[in-house]
Parts: C-alpha cells; sequence; structure tokens
C-alpha cells in the first residue's frame, strides 16, 4: 500500500536573493488584482474584456 498523504511534486527552494524586503515583489499578475480571490473563469474573462474595452475607448478619445 502506498502513502499518499505526502506530494510527489519536488519541493522548490526559495530564492533568498530574490527578497530584500525593501520593494514590493512584482509577479506580472498585477492585472488581476481587481479580482475578487476564487472568481472563476467568466468572472476573470469578463474582467480581461471590461479593462480592454476600458482602454480601447480611452485611445479613441486621444485621437
Amino acid at each position: 500500500m502506498t502513502d499518499r498523504s505526502e506530494s510527489s511534486e519536488p519541493a522548490v527552494a526559495a530564492n533568498d536573493d530574490a527578497d530584500d524586503g525593501d520593494e514590493p515583489e512584482e509577479d506580472g499578475l498585477e492585472y488581476l488584482d481587481e479580482i475578487e480571490d476564487g472568481a472563476g473563469c467568466t468572472e476573470v474573462w469578463e474582467h480581461l474584456s471590461e479593462r480592454r474595452e476600458t482602454e480601447r475607448r480611452a485611445a479613441e478619445r486621444e485621437e
């Protein structure tokens, strides 16, 4: 019998050099900050669609 309580995924080592505590970590996902935790694909899609539409309208006004 196999003990399945332990993950078979390798542990990821923390990079101590990358975080000196001076600046917030940027992960490239800031565009998701306005979406509630636990949101599904539909909510993410709607948020991104609305954001693109807003940006498009702003660009049209600038022209």
